[in-house]
């Protein structure tokens, strides 16, 4: 064993967090208030996302216009994923923040008050918008804010302090469930309440507290979209490869949508088993990434050394 390896390897949890500590002391405001943003708005966010097509279902709809529901939000996907980027640039990424928590705040709402699936439906494809915007702004805070050695630190920093309000919210959920009824739609609606309360937080600290990138306002530059994309691809076959990889996952995130109603209908599960089942998605994603990282022959990328990287 190569010396140092076994202390390298037998560092403590305290340390680490140490380590983290002093990282996010280094770091510009924007992304220490992203990560208290992310923190407050995934616990709100969590409370109800593994119900909404349980919930939806109640409301009247059958499968196929849980379908047609579930393809407008991908339709949503597609067409924001790249204005919202150059969006951001305009008008800053403080303004993106407060609109899509505006857009998720009004989802919540209307999901609360719906009385029918057509409502209920208004409502999801807020939520799907929200979500664009959130997923394409969210990134360009590590990119606007840290330095290029320290970006897959900040983005694991971020990705994992978020891992937690996933991790214990549905569950926290199911407990009110109960409380407030059992699963059905009187028992889940007042979670979407609740909801309102962590995405008024959110907001709050991104308008009291968040600053726009200094870096992104002033490299900010004339570009087409259609320029960018060019630029993109011509950056070697990680980028397509990346891009196919994004494409293809975007299928299995669609069809997750219906698993927690299967469950429910067709194998029993309670609000427990839903909630238990969304709390582990962020721990067995986690485990198959550390698989990814230690084993390079799994690297779906195929960047094993440098010479892959042309």
């Amino acid at each position: 064993m190569e010396p140092g390896k076994l202390s390298e390897e037998g560092r403590g949890v305290f340390e680490v967090i140490s380590e983290w500590g002093g990282f996010l002391q280094r770091q510009d405001n924007p992304f220490k208030v992203n990560i208290l943003k992310n923190l407050a708005s995934r616990f709100a966010t969590n409370l109800t996302y593994q119900y909404r097509s349980i919930y939806i279902t109640l409301l009247g709809a059958n499968p196929i216009v849980l379908g047609y529901i579930n393809s407008i939000s991908g339709v949503a996907n597609t067409l924001l994923s790249i204005p919202t980027g150059v969006f951001a640039d305009r008008v800053g990424i403080k303004n993106v923040f407060l609109l899509t928590l505006s857009i998720s705040i009004l989802s919540a709402l209307v999901f609360g008050a719906a009385n029918s699936w057509e409502v209920a439906a208004i409502a999801f494809t807020l939520s799907a918008v929200a979500f664009t915007l959130d997923r394409t702004t969210c990134p360009l805070i590590c990119g606007s804010t840290l330095a290029s050695d320290e970006r897959v630190t900040g983005m694991g920093i971020c990705d994992t302090v978020s891992f937690f309000p996933q991790l214990i919210a549905p569950i926290i959920a199911a407990y009110l469930i109960t409380a407030f009824g059992g699963m059905n739609a009187r028992g889940i609606r007042p979670l979407y309440y609740l909801q309102i309360v962590g995405l008024v937080v959110a907001f709050v600290i991104i308008l009291t507290k968040f600053e726009n990138p200094r870096a992104r306002l002033a490299e900010r530059r004339k570009t087409s979209v259609l320029s960018d994309l060019r630029s993109v691809l011509s950056e070697g076959t990680m980028a397509k490869r990346w891009i196919l990889l994004t494409m293809l996952s975007a299928f299995s995130r669609q069809a997750m949508f219906y698993v927690p109603l299967f469950a429910a209908e067709f194998k029993g599960a309670d609000q427990f088993v839903i909630g238990g089942m969304r709390g582990l998605d962020p721990v067995q994603r986690r485990i198959f990434a550390a698989l990814m990282v230690s084993r390079p022959a799994l690297n779906v990328y195929g960047a094993t050394n440098s010479a892959a990287m042309g």
